[in-house]
């Protein structure tokens, strides 16, 4: 696309103490062969190198607009402080220990562009560096361009699981939807998903990009390799089933496939709440038992677990014991997935990669 004609984009990053990956993070974005955008880095209080780092890029390209904020804030207030003086036609969100391809920013403009959409979605690479030796695999959305609202609405749950819709860093925003309904991040943990259902809520059409073209990287420091939250997960993928149903109430879609889709999303989410539990030594035995009895007597998810319909063969089968609420099985089972997690790491990747590519094979 000619630099003439582009359109501007405005690039948010947020920066807390990723000194080691944040140099290949900012250079992905400064050498895009689409070249008409604006840069913002918030410096979120970090207290390593990286404000340094940052320091050094913005004295060499015109195009970075630096905030630095002296103590830590949540990542919603963070993006916000950029959002409020972002000035780009088009937004889009990178995470400052990952990295994009050079032509990212030149494939989801386009297609935007010669479309007139008002979102852009696209694959990534799950990237893992396990005992010096790297590998990823990719998670891409089905190719598909819904011209219309209705189509849109009807369509895009089938996108739900493997995150396609959660994750902020694989979308193109336009600034326009964001500006007539207001859109912000929430001030609470896991706010992506709530961005991205309040964005899409009114939007009239989007396209889904199968190429693979951000490097998400999973070998840091807390990542899902070894983290264990320390806080309520349960209440937060909950919180996330309900915006999301609200949504389809929202829409006036109650139509089988779709509350099936919502429901498997909400149960595969309610084993990776278990796993979380029994695995975090914090809780004593008797909180963990109480904790678990929680969830399966909380109303949304005893329905969520009930119609669930996972696609793979692997997920159904570590669905089961959640449907008939045994709780024997339950331990086993997610002791012995927090086991291979921990203690088996390339394994575990295998597993994830091959459940993704199950899925998509199937839709």
């Amino acid at each position: 696309m000619k630099s003439s004609t582009s359109p501007k984009v405005s690039i948010i990053m947020s920066v807390y103490n990723t000194e080691t990956f944040l140099d290949r993070s900012i250079k992905s974005v400064l050498n895009q062969t689409y070249k008409n955008f604006e840069f913002i880095i918030i410096n979120n209080g970090s207290t390593d190198s990286s404000l340094s780092i940052i320091n050094h890029y913005e004295s060499i390209d015109n195009r970075i607009k630096l905030i630095s904020n002296n103590k830590n804030k949540f990542l919603s207030e963070a993006r916000n402080q950029a959002l409020s003086i972002s000035t780009g036609k088009y937004l889009y969100i990178i995470d400052s220990d990952d990295y994009i391809d050079g032509d990212t920013l030149n494939c989801s403009v386009l297609c935007a562009e010669e479309n007139n959409l008002d979102l852009v979605v696209f694959g990534w690479y799950m990237e893992y560096c396990i005992d010096g030796k790297n590998i990823s695999y990719s998670v891409s959305p089905q190719d598909n361009i819904f011209n219309n609202k209705d189509e849109f609405r009807k369509n895009v749950l089938s996108y739900l699981n493997q995150s396609i819709l959660t994750v902020p860093w694989n979308k193109l925003y336009k600034r326009e939807v964001i500006n007539k309904y207001a859109i912000i991040y929430r001030n609470t943990k896991l706010e992506d998903h709530h961005f991205n259902m309040d964005y899409i809520q009114n939007i009239k059409n989007a396209a889904f990009i199968s190429k693979p073209m951000y490097h998400y990287f999973r070998s840091r420091k807390g990542s899902e390799l070894e983290q264990i939250y320390k806080f309520d997960l349960f209440k937060k993928k909950k919180e996330h089933y309900i915006h999301t149903k609200l949504l389809l109430e929202y829409w006036e879609i109650n139509d089988e496939k779709n509350l099936t889709i919502l429901y498997t999303f909400f149960a595969e989410r309610i084993l990776q709440c278990l796993m979380e539990i029994n695995a975090n030594d914090e809780f004593t035995k008797n909180q963990k038992r109480l904790k678990i009895n929680d969830i399966f007597s909380d109303k949304e998810a005893k329905v969520a677990i009930k119609f669930s319909k996972p696609q793979s063969m692997l997920m159904r089968f570590m669905i089961m014991p959640l449907k008939h609420k045994n709780l024997f099985f339950i331990k086993v089972e997610t002791g012995l997935i927090n086991f291979i997690r921990v203690k088996h790491n390339k394994i575990f990747i295998k597993i994830k990669a091959k459940k993704v590519n199950k899925s998509k094979s199937k839709r």
